[in-house]
């Protein structure tokens, strides 16, 4: 289990973007919401990557991504 901005994830964003690198934007937002990501969060971290045909960008990045929205959503206080 992993800890971002206070909160629990049963994978850590790495993995998680192991897991949807490659997959069309509503398979990986599906699975993001599998693992632990609110609907917000999830469709935060599909967006960055909108008008591609899969999620693309290396692990690093995409990993980023899910880090950065689980922050954002909690520091906004809509998580």
């Amino acid at each position: 289990m992993h800890i971002i901005a206070g909160r629990k994830l049963d994978k850590s964003p790495e993995r998680l973007a192991m897991e949807i690198k490659g997959k069309d934007p509503d398979r990986a937002y599906n699975h993001l919401l599998r693992y632990g990501l609110t609907e917000a969060e999830a469709a935060e971290v599909v967006a960055l990557f909108r008008g591609r045909d899969k999620v693309n960008g290396s692990i690093r990045e995409i990993a980023e991504a899910i880090e950065d929205a689980v922050t954002a959503m909690r520091k906004g206080g809509r998580a």
